[in-house]
């Protein structure tokens, strides 16, 4: 109904597209924690000092693993719930009958 196109959608084509942004975001999680290693042990130089760079690259580490386990988690429901489309009843909240 919100196309203006005239072309038809799938039900679980925003499923497709929901798992594949966390899958994409669970590839970035490792690039974090990579680039939190990189920069815990980079030597410190007269700009940076070397507590703000161990400090940084362990924030970095610790937000890349959450957001690694939390997309592998949310894969893992996404496998166990089956997918619904958006003419469920009661999406909006409000039991229509139909």
């Amino acid at each position: 109904m919100g196309r203006s196109d005239g072309v038809r959608r799938s039900g679980s084509e925003p499923a497709l597209v929901g798992t594949t942004a966390v899958f994409v975001l669970c590839l970035l999680g490792p690039l974090f924690v990579i680039g939190g290693l990189g920069e815990a042990f980079a030597p410190s130089n007269p700009f940076v000092p070397r507590p703000v760079l161990v400090t940084s690259g362990v924030v970095a580490c610790a937000l890349g693993l959450s957001l690694l386990v939390t997309g592998i988690a949310d894969l893992l429901e996404r496998r166990r719930t089956p997918a619904t489309s958006s003419r469920v009843q009661g999406f909006r909240g409000v039991d229509d009958g139909t």
